[in-house]
């Protein structure tokens, strides 16, 4: 890694209970509209979930254990990953891994703050991760976990070290 570059582990607090399921359906509609009137009915109200003498309102987010699920969260977060700039930018399902310039870097995590809660994901930065070799002294990243890039024990034979030189 040059001493510009970071790589940064994000995690979002409840993502996919945390979903607006008005943007969730929304999405549906635009990109896989002969899928819509199904997930209206399932999503288009709130549902009463009962636990013991109990009811729970279920308002937000993709039912657990919906075969769907994970296709309406990924849809609909997708035009924000698409939104960022950095060099690097993976996702599977709500974990994101972001790599680049750490002035990129910050710039992204800026749009997901400001734009992710429309969506409504929130970052939950005392989990997130930044791995860098000199440190991050940003603002934007000054509550992640700083990690340096000789801490990751497989970061090495990712970049091409030897592989026997990792340790457990």
């Amino acid at each position: 890694m040059s001493d510009d570059s970071v790589l940064v582990k994000l995690d979002f607090s409840n993502a996919f209970n945390c979903l607006h399921r008005d943007h969730m359906l929304r999405t549906i509609a635009e990109q896989v509209p002969r899928l819509y009137r199904f997930c209206w009915l399932s999503y288009g109200n709130a549902t009463m979930l009962s636990f013991g003498d109990s009811i729970i309102w279920s308002e937000e987010g993709p039912q657990h254990g919906d075969p769907l699920g994970p296709l309406l969260f990924c849809l609909t977060i997708q035009p924000l990953l698409q939104s960022l700039s950095s060099e690097l930018a993976l996702a599977y399902m709500d974990d994101v891994t972001l790599g680049g310039s750490k002035q990129t870097i910050a710039d992204d995590i800026t749009t997901i703050t400001t734009d992710g809660p429309r969506f409504g994901l929130h970052l939950n930065t005392s989990k997130c991760e930044a791995i860098s070799n000199t440190g991050v002294s940003h603002a934007v990243l000054d509550g992640f976990k700083q990690i340096s890039e000789s801490g990751v024990p497989h970061f090495n034979a990712l970049a091409g070290g030897d592989p026997l030189s990792i340790s457990p």
